[in-house]
């Protein structure tokens, strides 16, 4: 069989389709088509971010995921929530290395592509994986073929958050991301007047969560590596979210009404995708290019 054949099989397996197993592998008849239902793996692809999107539409309601194999920069994360919310699910890192200067693969394809291209062992299993690449579960969700439900990561409590001593009010800020030097570059970060504002209007204390400021405000609480889980439980024990389009705005979508909610969010992919990352918050105004004019926020009660 071709490379051609193979990738051709995995696009008819993306886009819900099954070959007969003695189908003419350059010829599709309608009675070679049916459902798939092998759901036992999977592949990531997107950031923090985009797995947390589609968790709650796919993760969390599908029990048949026994593997996840991953080609994305945010292997260490994605790897640290899967094996902590899921422990039932296998994860397989699938690239030694993830290419530099590399913004994300954006289907199953496109990485197997790569992998081939680049001699990279790909297990046997890997070509039967379904495609859990943004590409190919947001629309899915833009048109309702999924349906949103609870979220593992806000079933129980994850880490322990007393040694902060955190006030019993406050709302979590996020200021800056270095993860992704592009849109850092563009204005993605909070600037001074940004922080100023935010701090002058919110009107109870901020908590600057995964903190990653390179000035810390004085008047801020910053609370500088925290692992994952503690901000994600600084984040739940709060009383809304300000900054920047980090996936802990994704899990703020859950959590709070959109008056409790205030992101920057400089890319049109968030704008355009908004049903997907805060699905719960379609239709509200919370979304902002810059947080230096004036914007909507009260505390959630």
């Amino acid at each position: 069989m071709t490379e051609h054949d193979i990738l051709r099989i995995m696009h008819a397996r993306r886009s819900g389709i099954k070959l007969n197993a003695n189908a003419n592998p350059n010829v599709l008849l309608r009675k070679d088509i049916k459902q798939i239902t092998d759901g036992k793996s999977v592949l990531i692809t997107g950031g923090i971010g985009d797995f947390l999107a589609i968790e709650p539409f796919v993760f969390s309601c599908d029990k048949d995921i026994k593997k996840v194999f991953m080609a994305t920069r945010g292997i260490t994360e994605i790897t640290e929530l899967i094996r902590t919310g899921y422990p039932e699910i296998e994860v397989k890192n699938l690239l030694p290395v993830f290419p530099k200067n590399f913004y994300c693969f954006f289907s199953l394809e496109h990485t197997f592509s790569y992998m081939k291209e680049k001699k990279i062992y790909m297990p046997a299993d890997f070509s039967r994986a379904t495609d859990f690449s943004i590409s190919r579960i947001f629309p899915k969700i833009q048109k309702d073929y999924l349906k949103f439900t609870k979220s593992r990561y806000l079933d129980k409590t994850y880490a322990d958050i007393s040694k902060y001593n955190l006030p019993a009010d406050y709302v979590s800020l996020v200021t800056a991301t270095t993860r992704d030097a592009g849109h850092a570059g563009r204005g993605r970060n909070l600037n001074t007047a940004e922080i100023d504002l935010i701090r002058k209007k919110i009107g109870c204390p901020l908590v600057c969560v995964y903190c990653e400021c390179q000035n810390p405000h004085p008047e801020i609480i910053h609370v500088k590596k925290c692992s994952m889980f503690e901000s994600l439980e600084i984040l739940k024990k709060s009383k809304g979210y300000v900054g920047v389009d980090s996936w802990l705005s994704v899990i703020a979508g859950w959590l709070f009404p959109s008056t409790a909610i205030a992101v920057k969010c400089i890319n049109e992919h968030g704008y355009n995708n908004k049903k997907c990352y805060w699905p719960l918050l379609p239709s509200q105004n919370f979304l902002y290019r810059d947080l230096v004019h004036d914007f909507i926020f009260q505390p959630k009660k």
